[in-house]
Parts: structure tokens; C-alpha cells; sequence
């Protein structure tokens, strides 16, 4: 029986050449930080070397294909938001806000509701400011007939949006319709 007794210890004891427990740990641990920092100097060269290479790139040649695409004109869709891009906006306040009673039947509800016209052309917004107290009663002509169930839907809040819109540039006389891109709410509720 003596001999089993000596077969685990000698299990137990490590082997000569064997590396202690001690310095896998480390070598686990160095291991680790080196794939991590791999990580992040490739998550560095992809984000950043995706913008260097297209700002540092040479300029095409003539013949080359890219320069032919560069030098093609924009599509008429591109040549459109780009004029978009180009006007200056006047952001105009509609009022300091709307309140009035909606149109339902079973329930005393109302609106208060605040405007912002959005005018490109700087005579468009004169126009409209001077015609704000007609814009405002056909406003509050059209809030005192909705019902409150419409416009909680988004849908509502988009139509009564566009129909805002139709009344101010029909208010514009001497001005382009289209002066007037859209109506934004700066204040929406209702009680």
C-alpha cells in the first residue's frame, strides 16, 4: 500500500522543465493586452485611414475614369437639394401661439398650438408679417374645426401642418408661393 501513496505524490510535485502556475497567468494576461491594443490600433486605422486616404488621394487624370465622373454635371435631383442647401432660411414666428376650442362633440377640449414659418425669400417674409393677422384668423378658422382625435395622429398633425402652409402663401401677393418652404409647431397641446 505504500506504493499508491507514492505515485500521487509524485503526481502532485510539477514536472522539472514545467513553468510554475504563476508566470500562465502572466503570460495569459500579456496575451490578452497585446490582441486588445491589436484591437483598437485596427478599429484606429479603419476609421481614420478611410478619411486620410480619400482627402490625400491624387488628383485624377484626364483620361482616367474617375476624372470623367468627377466633370459629369449633377443629376437634376442632386442640382435640386443642393439649391436647397444654398437658400438661406428666415425662421418666423407665426404669433407667440394659437389657443382655441376644438370641434368635439363629448369632451370641452382645446388647442394650444405654436407656429414657425419657414420663408427663403427675405420680401416673402415681410409680405407675410405684414398679412399676419389675416394668416392668423384663417389659422384659428381652421384649429376650431378639427377634432382632437385627428390630431393626435401623426397623419393630423402632418395635414394641419400642410394646410397651415397653403394659408400662408395664399396670403402672399406680390411674393413667390413657394417662398414660404414649410410650417413647423414650436408648441403642441392638447388639453
Amino acid at each position: 500500500m505504500a506504493e499508491p501513496a507514492k505515485k500521487s505524490a509524485a503526481a502532485d510535485a510539477p514536472a522539472e522543465g514545467a513553468p510554475p502556475k504563476k508566470s500562465k497567468k502572466l503570460l495569459i494576461i500579456l496575451l490578452a493586452g497585446i490582441i486588445l491594443l491589436a484591437g483598437i490600433a485596427g478599429g484606429l486605422w479603419f476609421f481614420l485611414g478611410r478619411h486620410s486616404s480619400a482627402e490625400t488621394a491624387p488628383p485624377a487624370k484626364a483620361g482616367d475614369a474617375k476624372g470623367a465622373a468627377e466633370k459629369t454635371p449633377p443629376k437634376p435631383a442632386e442640382a435640386k437639394k443642393d439649391d436647397k442647401k444654398k437658400k438661406p432660411v428666415e425662421y418666423m414666428s407665426g404669433d407667440p401661439y394659437y389657443t382655441v376650442n376644438l370641434a368635439d362633440e363629448d369632451n370641452d377640449r382645446y388647442l394650444q398650438l405654436g407656429l414657425v414659418f419657414e420663408v427663403s425669400d427675405p420680401k416673402a417674409a415681410e409680405e407675410l408679417k405684414e398679412r399676419m393677422p389675416a394668416v392668423r384668423s384663417s389659422v384659428l378658422f381652421l384649429l376650431s374645426s378639427k377634432h382632437s382625435r385627428e390630431l393626435m395622429a401623426v397623419e393630423g398633425k402632418k395635414q394641419l401642418a400642410t394646410d397651415i402652409l397653403a394659408i400662408a402663401r395664399k396670403a402672399l401677393e406680390s411674393s413667390p408661393a413657394d417662398s414660404v418652404e414649410a410650417v413647423d409647431f414650436s408648441i403642441f397641446v392638447i388639453q
